[in-house]
């Protein structure tokens, strides 16, 4: 959540990251693919729908130890596996996942209106807000 609120990055985005995309000395995260779903179910790895797409985007320091973490903890072994993985290791789907969004935002007492894409809109806001450029 913190990278999503942090980053801009899509969910897509996100579950496509690797451990070797996070450069913990430079605080950023490379975008280079995204995670698409075919209708059979299968998971690959696309490019970004534009060059614009392709970009590296920062976290601010504070989320370093979150981030470093997670990757030594949570993510999946290996510079190759995935930095966000499902409770029993395999990749994050889309409906898998907004089950856990939805049971986690009515834990936190938050309304049904708010969808993980609004956290980019988040740190879209955040961004603009430091004077950073939102297009991506």
């Amino acid at each position: 959540m913190l990278l999503a609120a942090f980053t801009t990055l899509r969910f897509g985005e996100l579950a496509a990251l690797r451990p070797r995309d996070v450069d913990l000395e430079g605080l950023t995260v490379p975008v280079r693919r995204a995670q698409a779903e075919l209708q059979d179910g299968r998971l690959f790895d696309k490019a970004p729908r534009s060059a614009a797409g392709v970009r590296s985007v920062s976290f601010p320091a504070e989320l370093l130890d979150a981030v470093t973490q997670h990757l030594e903890h949570f993510a999946a072994p290996g510079r190759d596996g995935h930095v966000f993985v499902g409770p029993q290791g395999g990749q994050l789907r889309r409906s898998n996942f907004r089950d856990d969004w939805v049971k986690a935002r009515k834990a936190a007492g938050v309304t049904d209106e708010l969808h993980f894409h609004d956290l980019r809109h988040t740190s879209n806001t955040l961004a603009s807000t430091a004077g950073a450029s939102t297009r991506s």
